[in-house]
């Protein structure tokens, strides 16, 4: 009698071990199917993210931005923000969201470089640049405040310095007139915009490579 007792406590022990170990396998293969649901909707969400910006993280650009630095092209669109120009200032953004894309990165430029010599009377500019989980640049914004130029030789000097950093800018530039200028290229198109200075706020130069549609 006793040992039929033990016989079935023993039974009773090891089906509840058993019990306890399938409920632990069942639990943990729940936790990794829904971690995989997880994983397939972040990726379904960052890639509806990139198509609605057109981004193509193994795409390779080809087209020259217009933007320079020191003469020569700051940076080509995809290429690695590691590769930027080793005298170019730039950290991580922590404080901004400008861009706001989940998935993305973004930097943030006050290089002296391009703000006006001559301080507070010519342009004084930032860059904003975004990049993929890789480190590979595919989003640039500039941002130029231009204060009120009444003197004509101060307004060409600021007109140099702005064309010898956008140079596709040459003879369009106005300080006195609202401008929207749209260079369309095959990868991309670059915006610029133009909002003159007055008696009670300073005039802005933006800048915008906007990549175009996926095929």
């Amino acid at each position: 009698m006793i040992k039929k007792l033990l016989t079935g406590v023993s039974f009773l022990i090891i089906l509840l071990f058993a019990s306890g170990l399938l409920n632990t396998a069942m639990r943990r293969r729940k936790q990794t199917v829904q971690a995989a649901r997880d994983r397939k909707a972040a990726q379904r969400f960052r890639d509806s993210t990139f198509r609605a910006n057109n981004i193509d993280t193994l795409r390779t650009y080809s087209q020259a931005a217009c933007l320079r630095f020191h003469g020569k092209p700051l940076l080509a669109i995809g290429q690695q923000i590691a590769n930027l120009p080793a005298t170019f200032d730039y950290r991580a953004n922590l404080e901004l969201e400008r861009f706001g894309e989940p998935f993305m990165y973004e930097y943030v430029s006050f290089d002296s470089y391009y703000s006006a010599a001559n301080g507070d009377l010519g342009p004084n500019g930032s860059l904003w640049l975004m990049t993929d989980a890789n480190g590979r640049i595919l989003g640039l914004h500039g941002v130029w405040v231009i204060t009120s130029i009444p003197d004509k030789k101060e307004r060409l000097a600021a007109s140099q310095e702005i064309i010898s950093w956008l140079p596709c800018l040459r003879g369009q530039l106005d300080f006195e007139h609202y401008i929207k200028i749209v260079l369309e290229g095959k990868e991309f198109k670059e915006e610029f915009e133009m909002t003159p200075a007055n008696d009670s706020t300073w005039g802005r130069l933006n800048y915008h490579v906007k990549l175009k549609p996926l095929l």
